[in-house]
């Protein structure tokens, strides 16, 4: 690979980083989707719809399993709950054109995992949640939820 490729493939990288560290408070309230649905749904009605493929269903039940939010506290079906929303659901196809130092160029097909939560997302509600369930109103916890209006909304949800 030449280095004009490289440093092409740094920059980006480098964009997406700086991107994510930069998370908008919007960005966060939508981050926190399963929280929101986990103090906004009975834990039965969670219950029955995390037996199909919603990954949000399932993050927003494990947080009450893990913060015994309307049920009994059961970290055990919290971690099984959060590795299920965590995990592959199928694949997306992905084309990539990569030029070679020879005339023309490859072009090769690959399958890419598909992910509908992925672990900050999981870091992010479980952080959020935690502060909650402490009652933390500081301006760290504030911003661990997103923001002062998100924070007041699900400070007001909290059980």
């Amino acid at each position: 690979m030449s280095k004009t490729v490289i440093s092409i493939a740094s920059l980006i990288g480098t964009a997406l980083l700086m991107t994510a560290c930069a998370t908008a408070p919007e960005d966060r309230r939508a981050e926190l989707e399963p929280l929101k649905l986990a103090l906004t749904t009975s834990p039965q009605e969670l219950r029955d719809r995390a037996v199909g493929p919603s990954a949000k269903v399932q993050l927003a039940l494990a947080l009450l399993y893990e913060n015994g939010q309307g049920v009994e506290r059961d970290p055990v079906e919290a971690e099984r709950l959060r590795k299920a929303a965590t995990a592959s659901r199928g694949t997306l196809p992905r084309t990539e054109r990569e030029t070679l130092d020879l005339p023309g160029e490859k072009v090769f097909r690959e399958n890419a995992p598909r992910y509908d939560i992925v672990e900050p997302q999981v870091a992010a509600n479980r952080a959020c949640a935690k502060v909650l369930a402490a009652g933390d109103r500081s301006a760290k916890a504030v911003e661990a939820c997103g923001g002062q209006a998100s924070y007041a909304e699900l400070a007001a949800l909290w059980r």
